[in-house]
């Protein structure tokens, strides 16, 4: 187990993220870190979660390059 996971929110108020899928998603792109014996390990990923739903399915996209 990592001794430490953290996460920080990118580009938090750009507007493709906030209403995305016209207007039905809200999008995070997130960057997930944590330690390992070698060091910090990091890597992106887009959170996109629908709105107006109770329990709304998460969609997982890793991203490994900046520009996807």
């Amino acid at each position: 187990m990592p001794k430490r996971v953290w996460g920080e929110i990118l580009d938090p108020a750009e507007p493709e993220f906030t209403d995305a899928y016209a207007g039905k998603v809200r999008q995070e792109r997130i960057r997930l870190s944590f330690e390992t014996e070698h060091g910090v390990c990091s890597f992106p990923f887009v959170l996109a979660v629908p709105k107006h739903t109770k329990c709304p399915p998460v969609f997982l996209h890793l991203a490994f390059r900046h520009d996807l």
